[in-house]
């Protein structure tokens, strides 16, 4: 099933940038058909609208216990220079001096030569000339394999299977597939605020959220990330449960859709390179033309790995209440 979605999601043009509302209510349509086949039901929990979220959502979010979560929207940016992203807020702060001093450092040392040699009326001519040398480096980015197609692939195989061999589950899990991460984990935010208003504090914060984001590309460290300490032990459970050996890190920095629900048990899984600091940890490709390289049988690992856990969890879940 995983390489027949990442057929349909990756190779198939039509649903592989998903920016424009009109491409992602098409989406919307592709998987609600499928969830509807599998005997769930689903909503845009927004209106597809410009720069304003709209998550889809299967199941019920508010009685669900366990929310599995992966944003759907995909980046702007198509960069053909070496991308020097990490994973959390820093290395997207640092991406974005190392652009402008790309931009501005060569724009003015230019200014300064052609100011010596041509005369200053030539200035506005070359600042053009910079910008446009320098817009050809930030190509809209037309493959997003990885970031983040490949968490919702792992969404669509772990509710194929849950439907399938878990019957007695559906109605305990909902799958969310956020929007507008990319601007600043928008759709997240929105859910966060929207279910933490709505329901009572004490059913709010007994919720699980585990995310997927970036599990399919180059990097081969399988890695989980929390600002909480319900999520690292959830994690950690995991791993016990899953007999998997995935890195465990705490960080209050890292841009992704479990960050915003840091009251709650929540992580995200990342695949990710080995880097010298922890909280560093760099990725390759996304963000960039380059993320076009989709490892199947990662993706099937972490979905194995779930699948095997969610039993548990619930499970423990069903004893605790009736105790």
């Amino acid at each position: 099933m995983i390489n027949k979605l990442h057929q349909d999601l990756n190779a198939d043009e039509k649903f592989r940038v998903r920016r424009d509302p009109k491409v992602k209510r098409e989406f919307f349509d592709y998987i609600n058909a499928y969830f509807k086949e599998r005997g769930y039901s689903g909503r845009p929990d927004g209106e597809f609208v410009p720069k304003e979220p709209t998550n889809l959502i299967f199941g019920d979010e508010k009685k669900a216990d366990i929310l599995l979560t992966a944003h759907y929207d995909t980046s702007l940016n198509g960069n053909s220079i070496p991308s020097f992203f990490v994973t959390n807020t820093v290395g997207i702060v640092a991406d974005v001096f190392i652009g402008l001093f790309f931009l501005f450092g060569v724009a003015i040392a230019g200014t300064i030569l052609m100011a010596i040699y041509t005369g200053w009326y030539a200035i506005p001519y070359f600042i053009a000339g910079a910008l446009w040398i320098y817009s050809g480096f930030s190509r809209v980015n037309k493959h997003n394999f990885n970031d983040n197609t490949s968490g919702c692939i792992a969404l669509l195989e772990i509710a194929d299977k849950v439907a399938r061999d878990y019957p007695e589950l559906k109605d305990r899990i909902a799958f969310v597939f956020m929007d507008l991460e990319e601007s600043r984990l928008v759709g997240s935010k929105f859910l966060h605020e929207k279910l933490k208003s709505e329901l009572a504090p004490e059913i709010y914060a007994a919720k699980k959220l585990i995310n997927f984001d970036c599990i399919g590309g180059r990097d081969k460290t399988k890695t989980v990330y929390s600002n909480n300490d319900g999520g690292i032990e959830l994690a950690k459970k995991l791993n016990e449960v899953a007999g998997t050996d995935i890195k465990i890190y705490r960080s209050p920095l890292i841009a992704t859709d479990s960050m915003p629900f840091k009251d709650i048990t929540s992580f995200s899984f990342m695949s990710t390179s080995p880097f010298v600091f922890k909280e560093l940890t760099v990725m390759k490709d996304i963000h960039t033309n380059r993320d076009k390289y989709f490892d199947a049988e990662m993706v099937g690992e972490y979905t194995a790995a779930v699948l095997k856990f969610l039993p548990t969890v619930l499970n423990e879940k069903e004893r605790e209440i009736a105790e």
